[in-house]
């Protein structure tokens, strides 16, 4: 039902944008999409692509092509190849920060918010855990309230795995205070993995 309905949408975009091929949102949409509903990241591409050189200045385009790179890449068996595409994909979700940014105390926070948890992700596939550091603490200054403790954790673990046991202590204590009940047990267990290696904290 939601595939027929998606495909339905797809064509009256289609025909939207023959009657005004300048809107970018409309491809934007049709990418949308095709990525999500239909899984085809090969027909989201050159939509995007196309949206992006209708208005260099869409950070949905930047953000959906760097998801529709991820999905491409995620799907290869080519580890060289998957890394290509990831690292394509973080190009792109740079970009959608970057012109996102303009707005973090508006409707465009919680974009600025996804991109880096975006960015966050892709890092941590890549195994650079201090640059996903820097994304998920830049999320985490825009992030809604419910999702805090979900990227204290994240961070907790990221410090934790390069061995900085002070600043992942800091994070799982704010993970344990601000996330739900029947969270804090496991986040209890982290906060004890954490203290009992040796380190300066």
């Amino acid at each position: 039902m939601k595939r027929a309905l998606g495909a339905k949408a797809i064509e009256f975009y289609r025909r939207a944008a023959a009657l005004d091929p300048s809107d970018f949102e409309l491809w934007n949409k049709m990418a949308y999409l095709q990525l999500t509903l239909f899984r085809s990241p090969n027909e989201a591409h050159p939509l995007l692509v196309h949206s992006i050189d209708l208005f260099p200045g869409s950070h949905t385009a930047y953000g959906l092509l760097g998801d529709t790179l991820t999905q491409k890449g995620a799907a290869l068996s080519n580890s060289g190849e998957r890394e290509a595409f990831i690292r394509s994909g973080v190009t792109n979700y740079q970009e959608a920060a970057k012109l996102a940014r303009s707005n973090t105390n508006g409707a465009n926070s919680r974009y600025f918010h996804g991109y880096n948890v975006a960015l966050g992700k892709s890092y941590a596939k890549l195994g650079e855990p201090r640059w996903a550091i820097g994304a998920y603490r830049r999320a985490l200054r825009v992030c809604p309230p419910t999702e805090r403790w979900m990227h204290e954790e994240t961070l907790a673990r990221l410090y934790f795995s390069v061995e900085d046991e002070t600043n992942a202590a800091l994070h799982v204590k704010r993970a344990i205070e601000s996330a739900p009940t029947d969270k804090r047990a496991a986040l209890t267990n982290l906060r004890d993995q954490i203290l009992a290696r040796p380190g300066d904290r």
